[in-house]
């Protein structure tokens, strides 16, 4: 009888701290896109033998380097916080790599190393948690597609536009020669329809 009291209350507690939980993670997710400084990460060719994902065009970059002062503090699988900048061509490159995020920038992300040189270059790679860009089941196939095509053909430039706030990161498009991926998978799937 007692346990009986407990159910219902422990319930609507458990049901409370989901929803708070869920609301919190979407209103992060859409504060970052809506106060978030834009950085275009320029993207690199992938493996053309990796299948396609899901839902998602799987992306990869092309400035994902950084020199540190000095290597001895750092390892192979470290998660760390790295500063964003511009380069001259406007992409966005590694500035500065952190143990704890930095108090006075906003402009960071959390990655995790993934090499750390031994050649006394004092170099350090980083992979960025944002390499997937979720689109419509529909539309996904398509968006790999055009995607893989754009890489192989050099005369392309392609970039993530990510916003970046304290840490969060949130790809809000990928661009083809300054044209949203989404835009041109709609104009090829219009071609289709309108060819049958």
């Amino acid at each position: 009888m007692i346990l009986s009291k407990f159910i219902l209350p422990l319930f609507l507690v458990m049901c409370f701290a989901q929803w708070f939980v869920t609301g919190r993670m979407v209103f992060q997710h859409e504060d970052v896109l809506k106060t978030g400084t834009a950085f275009s990460f320029k993207t690199a060719p992938i493996d053309p033998n990796d299948p396609f994902r899901g839902k998602y065009v799987y992306l990869n970059y092309d400035f994902t380097e950084v020199v540190a002062d000095s290597i001895q503090l750092w390892h192979q699988g470290d998660k760390v916080f790295v500063t964003i900048k511009k380069n001259n061509e406007g992409f966005a490159i590694p500035d500065k790599i952190h143990k704890e995020a930095p108090v006075s920038e906003t402009n960071y992300v959390q990655a995790t190393i993934s090499f750390v040189s031994n050649d006394g270059s004092k170099k350090m790679g980083i992979l960025y948690p944002f390499d997937r860009f979720y689109v419509e089941e529909f539309v996904a196939p398509m968006a790999e597609t055009v995607y893989v095509e754009s890489q192989i053909d050099s005369t392309n430039t392609s970039f993530a536009l990510v916003k970046i706030k304290k840490g969060q990161a949130v790809i809000e498009d990928v661009f083809i020669n300054d044209t949203s991926i989404i835009q041109i998978v709609k104009e090829r799937m219009n071609k289709e329809v309108i060819n049958k």
